[in-house]
């Protein structure tokens, strides 16, 4: 949607006069934008660095997430920006107001609930619904600028203040004293700002909030006015979701499990010939793992489609997730009072995708439980207190964080894992076990104690059986390794308590693993994943598998994060790259895929880091889960989304071909006892992390620990440059990094990043109005926030090659129809070529009429096409081709490796 707002009539641009620094250097740009969503109620940048993040957030009883909604209003004729706020779980409905202010913003709250929700009791906090505000500051970035101050409260709970830079501070006040004020758990990084806190009651509840700006901060438009424009012109439905505009699938080998079982070999996958495996993945979910036609029976023909679909669109790996969801319905679980059998129509679906992606050469990699709720009838002792805290529809409960200590819940795991990987399935003659096209076995996803779960068992949840036994494990932890059971209590905070969840996590995944490889499972395992904000203390009990694993999502405009104050999604994938052991990323993508905003940026910057890096199976999340019959901008089902799916061949070719060459160099955190366990390091809080990244390549280790005899020291790789500095910065200065092989480059105050290769050259970002030079082409583009990407569909350089996709994208609206912006510019192309001719591609890959280029001083102009839409062509020779090389030379670098 457009908000079609005009912040210069808003008056929200606030430029103070900024006084130059000692020895005449700026000081940093500060800006406050406000949001228009429910992710973010506004953000404060420092050279473009988040260095506070606000965002509304609410809770149930018992912690129980409420969600907030947000709908921007038109704006009004006084400048005012009017939002709707709901809380549907809370019954919470009203209105928030947005103005300027002589240094800031201000907003105003009118909220009404309908209801009073006051279950448990007002002194415990999380037990009565509760919520607000939730402030969190990036404390690093102020400490890199020698300033090491910390936020302070107010005593009247009115507010609190930040000396953000040396000398300059954000002030945040409220018009009455708030429920409650408060640091996160002693977190002085997270601020809790409670409209109410001891339950909600009903009636209206009025509260205003101002932000007050230093000297030399401006607040800016709101991003969705950058992205706004008059769509009357761009094109609708441009990409064919059953069908692909171009083919690669040469780049498989088929049937996939054809050069035997991946394995791990050192920190690389190998087929079992030998040769190097490279993965190029996507997930399939859900509702589109049971598609059935008007027989009931699986759909065949619509699974054939998309299986080809997946070959044609470079992709070589699948992961099958969500099989057993309780939102999908039917799934993998037979219906019943037990959660112990398979049903068999819906593992026929299975079967039927598993032999499709198989023929097309693409790899499996497979869940054995995604997010599956058990069943009263499954005898889980003290079952109550699963639905307690993790309740489901008809009486029902998840189990994740419960599994580590309940051995029933273990036992439901093995039965059905033991059922699904056993069975044979009739299309292939082989149980999954036995097929070599399955790559990777995930034990559950999402399931861990030391990011996320390990806080069930604490003295106020209310978990008496299980917390008997987390008090039985932490007991006999603390005799062994003498370390104070207080300390290993306190879960939610760094420190030995990540010592004992990770020896209680290791335990149960290296007995899972051991299971899977007792009932005859020689596919990779992989045993649990960093996710959803976990640091690298969540990575030691991984060594339970043969993989490291992470989920990570990305905000919107992540190309314009400085690293040297703030994270992106990527470092995720950088901090769990453990040296000497492959590293995956089972998913991946951008939080916010919708209206306006740039997911066509995700794809191709993962894939170059991808390469850069060494990782070995980025897979997207997802490329399907609606049953392929929905028309939606998701990150849930891109195989629709064609800022998503539009630069997906070029991403493809620039990981699974090794266009971009591996780091010249590699840096290697060498983590003590102290850094991996009694501190918080990741992304956000080690600069060393995110300025190594897309500088040179980045692996961790660490040294053998005497509190955990199972965790294996790892050494740093031969060559590397080792350091136990986190707060090191590998980037030379200015507001650009360029990896070491100098084919990547990433200018954060800008927002373009650029892939500078042989065979493939791309620039992506706010491009609009730049002149970028590659090392064959130069981009003059005239939309603001576009991708163009150049890619040899013949294995030769650009400068030589007679047949390059050109695949283009843009802001994009709308659901039925999808709109796409076209993007409008030149592209010279520096070719030794003859003859060349530009060829537009229809969404099923069929040519238009051919617009033979012109060529002057060996440059070849390529007017990009704005009315055909279409977003991809072909730039090809028409004249006779050179004597052809041998057949090995010509497809080399071309087909999987």
């Amino acid at each position: 949607m457009s908000y079609g707002w005009t912040f210069s009539a808003l008056a929200l641009v606030i430029a103070l006069a900024v006084a130059p620094a000692a020895g005449g250097a700026a000081p940093p740009v500060i800006e406050l934008e406000p949001g228009v969503g429910p992710e973010r109620l506004f953000v404060l940048r420092a050279d473009s660095a988040e260095i506070l993040t606000a965002t509304p957030q609410f809770w149930g009883p018992q912690w129980r997430w409420a969600g907030v909604g947000v709908r921007a209003q038109p704006r009004r004729p006084d400048g005012t920006l009017p939002l709707q706020w709901s809380v549907d779980d809370l019954g919470v409905t009203g209105d928030v107001e947005v103005r300027a202010e002589p240094a800031g913003l201000s907003w105003s709250w009118r909220l009404t609930a309908a209801r009073d929700m006051l279950d448990g009791p007002a002194d415990e906090p999380g037990r009565r619904a509760h919520g607000g505000i939730t402030f969190v500051l990036n404390l690093g970035s102020a400490g890199r600028r020698g300033c090491a101050a910390e936020p302070v409260l107010r005593e009247d709970r009115r507010g609190w203040s930040w000396e953000a830079l040396p000398g300059r501070r954000v002030a945040v006040t409220f018009s009455e004293p708030l429920e409650a004020l408060y640091f996160e758990r002693g977190q002085t990084h997270v601020i809790r700002a409670s409209f109410w806190s001891a339950g909600v009651r009903a009636g209206e509840r009025r509260i205003d909030m101002r932000v007050d700006l230093p000297a030399g901060g401006r607040a800016v438009p709101p991003m969705a006015e950058r992205y706004a424009a008059d769509t009357t012109d761009w094109f609708a439905d441009a990409l064919d979701p059953h069908a692909s505009f171009v083919d690669l699938s040469f780049l498989n080998h088929r049937p996939a499990g054809r050069r035997g079982w991946v394995r791990a070999q050192g920190d690389a996958l190998v087929f079992g010939d030998g040769s190097p495996a490279r993965f190029w993945g996507a997930n399939l979910q859900a509702y589109s793992l049971y598609v059935r036609g008007p027989d009931g029976r699986p759909d065949r023909a619509l699974i054939e489609r998309q299986a080809r679909r997946l070959a044609q669109l470079g992709f070589n790996l699948v992961r099958i997730t969500h099989i057993d969801s309780d939102w999908v319905s039917p799934n993998l679980i037979a219906p019943g009072p037990t959660t112990d059998r398979l049903d068999d129509a819906s593992l026929d679906g299975l079967f039927h995708w598993v032999k499709a992606l198989r023929d097309q050469g693409i790899y499996i990699f497979l869940d054995m439980i995604t997010y599956r709720p058990f069943a009263p009838g499954d005898d889980i002792p003290a079952f109550e207190e699963l639905r307690l805290h993790r309740p489901k529809p008809e009486g029902r409960a998840l189990a994740e964080g419960f599994s580590y200590l309940n051995p029933r819940i273990e036992e439901r795991w093995r039965q059905t894992s033991r059922q699904l990987l056993t069975r044979v399935n009739p299309l292939t003659g082989l149980a999954l076990k036995d097929d070599p096209a399955v790559m990777g076995i995930m034990v559950w996803n999402e399931n861990n104690l030391t990011s996320h779960f390990g806080n069930l068992f604490l003295a106020d949840k209310n978990v008496p059986w299980h917390r008997a036994r987390f008090l039985e494990r932490l007991e006999a932890f603390a005799r062994r390794t003498g370390l104070d059971r207080a300390e290993l209590e306190r879960t939610w905070l760094p420190g030995a308590s990540k010592l004992l969840l990770n020896d209680l996590e290791y335990t149960w995944n290296k007995a899972a693993a051991d299971y899977l490889r007792s009932i005859g499972v020689r596919a990779l395992v992989c045993v649990s994943h960093v996710w959803g904000g976990g640091a690298v203390y969540s990575l030691p009990a991984l060594q339970a598998g043969d993989v490291f694993d992470c989920h990570t999502y990305s905000t919107p405009d992540f190309l314009s994060t400085n690293p040297r104050f703030a994270g992106n999604f990527a470092h995720v994938m950088a901090r769990s790259q453990v040296a000497g052991w492959p590293a995956i990323c089972s998913e991946y993508n951008m939080e916010d895929a919708h209206t306006y905003r740039d997911p066509f940026t995700v794809m191709p910057y993962v894939a170059a880091l991808a390469a850069f890096q060494g990782w070995d199976a980025p897979m997207l999340y997802g490329y399907s889960q609606d049953g392929f019959g929905g028309w939606s901008l998701s990150m849930w089902s891109s195989y629709q989304h064609p800022g998503l799916m539009g630069l997906a061949p070029a991403a493809a070719l620039l990981y699974r071909r090794g266009d971009v060459r591996p780091a010249r160099s590699t840096v290697h955190l060498d983590l003590s006892g102290e850094q991996l366990f009694m501190q918080r390091t990741d992304e956000h809080t080690s600069r060393s992390i995110r300025t190594a990244m897309e500088r040179h390549r980045l692996t961790v280790g660490w040294r053998a620990h005497s509190a955990l005899p199972w965790l294996r020291p790892v050494p740093p790789p031969a060559g590397a440059l080792v350091t136990t500095n986190l707060d090191r910065d590998f980037i030379p200065p200015g507001d650009s990094v360029t990896s070491d092989t100098g084919e990547l480059r990433r200018n954060w105050m800008r927002g373009i990043f650029t892939v500078n290769t042989p065979r493939s050259q791309m620039a992506l970002g706010w491009i609009g109005g730049a002149r970028l030079a590659t090392a064959d082409a130069t981009f003059a583009i005239r939309s603001p926030k576009a991708g163009v990407a150049l890619s040899s569909l013949d294995g030769l350089p650009l400068r030589r090659s007679r047949r390059i996709l050109v695949s283009t994208a843009a802001r994009l609206a709308g659901h039925r129809p999808i709109r796409t912006e076209p993007v409008a510019g030149v592209v010279d192309l520096r070719s030794e070529a003859t003859g060349l001719a530009l060829t537009p591609l229809r969404a099923d890959g069929s040519r238009m009429q051919s617009i033979t280029l012109r060529r002057a001083a060996g440059t070849w102009r390529v007017e990009l096409p704005t009315t055909l839409g279409t977003h991809w062509f072909l730039i090809e020779s028409t004249a006779r081709p050179p004597a052809a090389p041998a057949r090995a030379e010509r497809v080399r670098g071309s087909r999987d490796r």
